[in-house]
């Protein structure tokens, strides 16, 4: 029974050095650690957006009047089966 007990206390000691251990400590504001990551950020984003293959300016004009031209189409089409649909129910509504 005695070393029952002594386990129990041994136990209860471990957890307490552990939760000591563990036990978050107040975070210090460093000023440098700071700057120190933002400037680290900053290079490694230099290097990734050198990394980036860029269209040249030709395929990106190209490709933005394409879109242009695209969107008006699809608006024209619309517009007409607005049209369409709105002169039909005009007419259904007439006969009636």
């Amino acid at each position: 029974m005695a070393e029952n007990t002594n386990n129990t206390e041994e136990i209860a000691k471990a957890s307490e050095s552990v939760d000591k251990k563990t036990a978050k400590k107040p975070a210090k504001k460093d000023k440098k650690a700071k700057s120190h990551k933002v400037s680290s950020y900053l290079k490694d984003l230099k290097s990734e957006l050198g990394k980036i293959t860029w269209y040249s300016r030709k395929d990106t004009v190209n490709s933005t009047v394409l879109v242009c031209v695209i969107m008006v189409v699809f608006a024209a089409v619309i517009a007409l089966v607005d049209y369409l649909f709105g002169s039909g129910i005009a007419l259904f509504g007439s006969l009636f």
